[in-house]
């Protein structure tokens, strides 16, 4: 009877600690979805100027800054440079310069889309911020910014396009990335390679 008298102690502080360590656990995992939402929740309205970036795994991030309600610049989402060049293939940079339709909260980015797409052989190219040619389109088919859009989806800012398997959205993040206002501006940066003298060396 002594015995049975003394595992009730040891029961009591099982028990107690067991529940010490599940209050513990849903306090820290309703501190965690607390932490993500208001991360989510972060961007409570698009404001022309800033920058903000969206990824899908496996690729570069893209980037998007609306100069103002009408117009904006881009970066589209890409493979790395080690991809790229990994595989035998050039890597491209591509700049975005539209227009886009601000319609019941909603900025559909088709209204108008300038590609320009500079080409890169090397790491050295890429490096020294020369590149092999240039590409500019007014119609590129390619683009998903043509049939995109940034919108809200449950109180969370996204780019919002369709794909292969259907409408899908990435959730925006707001970037320290400097995005030039322009083509002529985003150009200035790079150099068209002088093959005449990559030739000679």
């Amino acid at each position: 009877m002594k015995r049975k008298t003394g595992l009730l102690p040891i029961l009591l502080l099982t028990i107690t600690a067991l529940t010490a360590i599940t209050l513990w656990y849903f306090l820290v995992t309703k501190k965690e979805i607390n932490k993500n939402e208001f991360i989510n929740s972060e961007i409570t309205k698009i404001v022309p100027g800033e920058v903000y970036t969206f990824s899908e795994r496996g690729l570069m991030p893209g980037y998007i800054k609306f100069i103002d309600e009408e117009n904006y610049v881009a970066i589209p989402r890409a493979n790395s440079p080690e991809d790229s060049f990994g595989d035998g293939e050039t890597y491209d940079i591509i700049f975005i310069e539209g227009k886009c339709e601000h319609s019941e909260g909603k900025f559909y980015l088709g209204k108008s889309v300038k590609s320009t797409m500079l080409s890169f052989s090397d790491e050295k190219g890429l490096d020294s911020k020369q590149y092999d040619e240039m590409y500019v389109s007014v119609k590129p088919n390619a683009i998903d910014f043509k049939n995109g859009s940034i919108e809200q989806n449950a109180n969370q800012w996204v780019y919002h396009r369709m794909s292969n398997i259907g409408e899908v959205d990435f959730p925006l993040e707001r970037s320290k990335k400097n995005l030039p206002n322009s083509t002529d501006e985003f150009l200035k940066k790079y150099q068209k390679v002088d093959k005449d003298s990559s030739s000679n060396e």
